[in-house]
């Protein structure tokens, strides 16, 4: 999206505009990939500005926690995403690391909590933010809001929020009756890391695998009906894996709190939502987490891990009909 609109001309953005807005009229644009892209963001508000110089111009976008986002990021489109699962491969193994020995799941993750201690990175909610109030000046008159997605230690209404920010009455919801329903699906967590190890095995015929943003509701169809047939019901059972993934989130968490600490006083949010729920601060540098990568990997017996690995994609193989 961002490499397609990012050089998009106001004549292109002029045509999804027209037809969309009427007089005394509400037009909402979403889409989750443009909370990665603040210049497009940008681009799009400039240019309802100028086609609607006496229109109300708001921005209202909502966040989560970087490890959150991580986890929901690969359950919906890394783990079918071939190049960035081989990428990860190949990282490990330059660092002398034996990518076997985990699952793709957590070698995406590790790579996350190793890329966050970079000064630029995604998602860093403060940078983008700061980034979207750079671009305008006064007279452009567009409103900037931000919070978080609700969680159930911290809920609240989410939509009773969005209209509360667009200064409309939850009965107004008329406006939106005839917007499509578009939910993000949520797959079978067994079912993703099954597929994404048949895009990692160059020997096994993974080109029938839909990619990111392909055929969800094959997808769908498939992480139903997946299930294996031995008791192993959970990724966290592997030799290691609790602590692996208690120190990655730590570390993200750790590299992030500057930069949410002054984005949730921005917008005045709970910087509780931001931690990582342990009961004390962990300070995590990249160094302990490469010992504890390899710490994990030494635990581990290989015959385990690829009998875990067969039995995963033995489910694969029962639900592959559905892609025919």
């Amino acid at each position: 999206m961002h490499q397609e609109c990012g050089s998009v001309s106001n004549q292109e953005i002029d045509l999804q505009f027209n037809g969309l807005i009427r007089k005394n009229s509400c037009l909402i644009l979403s889409n989750e990939l443009l909370g990665n892209y603040p210049d497009v963001v940008a681009q799009l508000a400039k240019r309802a500005r100028e086609l609607f110089p006496t229109g109300r111009i708001l921005i209202i976008g909502y966040t989560r926690a970087q490890y959150s986002y991580y986890v929901s990021e690969y359950k919906q489109w890394y783990f079918r995403a071939r190049p960035v699962l081989r990428s990860d491969i190949d990282f490990f193994r330059r660092k002398n690391l034996l990518p076997e020995k985990f699952l793709p799941f957590e070698r995406r993750m590790f790579m996350n909590s190793i890329m966050s201690f970079r000064k630029r990175r995604q998602p860093d909610w403060d940078m983008y933010y700061k980034s979207l109030e750079a671009a305008f000046d006064c007279s452009d008159h567009i409103e900037i809001h931000s919070s978080h997605i609700p969680l159930p230690e911290l809920n609240y209404p989410l939509l009773d929020d969005f209209f509360q920010k667009m200064n409309l009455a939850i009965s107004e919801m008329s406006i939106l009756q005839s917007s499509p329903d578009c939910l993000n699906s949520s797959f079978n967590p067994l079912f993703c890391e099954s597929v994404a190890l048949s895009l990692c095995d160059q020997s096994i015929d993974s080109s029938h695998w839909p990619g990111p943003h392909e055929n969800n509701h094959l997808i769908e169809q498939a992480s139903n009906l997946f299930m294996m047939r031995h008791d192993h019901d959970s990724l966290e059972q592997l030799a290691g894996s609790s602590k692996l993934f208690k120190s990655m989130n730590a570390a993200i968490t750790m590299n992030f709190t500057n930069s949410n600490a002054m984005y949730c006083q921005r917008f005045g949010i709970d910087e509780r939502y931001f931690g990582d729920g342990q009961d004390e601060d962990v300070s995590v540098s990249k160094e302990q987490l490469f010992e504890i990568v390899r710490q994990v990997q030494n635990s581990r017996d290989i015959k385990k891990i690829d009998d875990y690995k067969q039995q995963l994609l033995g489910g694969l193989k029962r639900v592959e009909y559905i892609f025919g």
